[in-house]
């Protein structure tokens, strides 16, 4: 009974210190009002992923814009289908998958032969192109 009643006298001894002294009410400078205080935060809808930083000219991290590549006009003229390895004919040539084509300064490797169409990888970009007529 003595350690509880101890103990209580120690929580009310200090009630009254901070009611005595302002704390309490929030009257110290530098302390927040209650109603001061937002019970809660507005949901703000926008993409998690995009930066809240301004944008610099020229793309992310000031780089330049990459440039457009465009594959030269190199002429699909037939595709030799059915075979074990197909092959394509190019520019007067024959050519596998993996060999490289070399047509008005441009080198081109051949990626892929399908029954209609040559993929080509070109700059390190992949295009596709049909047979001509």
């Amino acid at each position: 009974m003595r350690l509880w009643c101890h103990k209580a006298g120690v929580i009310l001894s200090l009630t009254a210190a901070l009611a005595f002294t302002g704390v309490w009410r929030g009257e110290r400078a530098g302390l927040a009002q209650v109603s001061d205080v937002p019970l809660s935060i507005p949901a703000v809808e926008r993409d998690p992923f995009k930066s809240l930083l301004p944008e610099e000219p020229g793309g992310p991290q000031g780089e330049p814009e990459p440039e457009t590549i465009v594959l030269p006009s190199i002429p699909v003229q037939g595709i030799l289908w059915g075979t074990d390895t197909p092959r394509a004919l190019i520019n007067d040539d024959v050519y596998a998958v993996g060999e490289t084509v070399y047509y008005n300064d441009a080198e081109a490797t051949v990626f892929k032969i399908e029954e209609n169409n040559v993929f080509f990888m070109y700059r390190g970009k992949l295009f596709k192109r049909g047979v001509t007529k």
